[in-house]
């Protein structure tokens, strides 16, 4: 009998990652705002990434997902957590609940200090069948 996975969580690392940014119209956007020198269009970088994804299904009626992720070019770090819950209230009306964590000093100056953004969506949703 083998080692079976988990069907609701998967882990994935990669110790060597490859990441490319690009701004190609530096004339409108500021590329130094994505971490690329004033005098370039283009980043390239290595480092490592870590991802979590975990569902549950509470109830019949309530289901719940996190997803975390992390990369790091051994220098600066981005953080990415987002959860979220649906929740089956009739067979007509559904609503979602989704928070999305994100803390990224990348891209930032050094004049700058690192903030955690967060981001909250509340839907309601009515469906019918034909």
């Amino acid at each position: 009998d083998g080692l079976q996975p988990h069907k609701n969580f998967s882990l994935f690392f990669s110790p060597a990652t490859y990441k490319f940014i690009g701004v190609i119209d530096t004339a409108n956007i500021n590329q130094t705002q994505y971490g690329i020198p004033a005098d370039r269009k283009l980043k390239n970088e290595f480092g490592n990434v870590l991802r979590t994804n975990y569902k549950r299904a509470i109830t019949k009626e309530i289901q719940a997902e996190t997803t975390f992720g992390l990369y790091t070019n051994y220098d600066k770090l981005e953080v990415d957590w987002e959860t979220i819950a649906n929740f089956i209230i009739n067979r007509y009306m559904s609503a979602r609940i989704s928070v999305y964590l994100r803390y990224d000093n990348s891209a930032l100056s050094t004049t700058e200090t690192p903030k955690i953004q967060l981001n909250e969506i509340i839907s309601i949703g009515f469906s019918h069948r034909f």
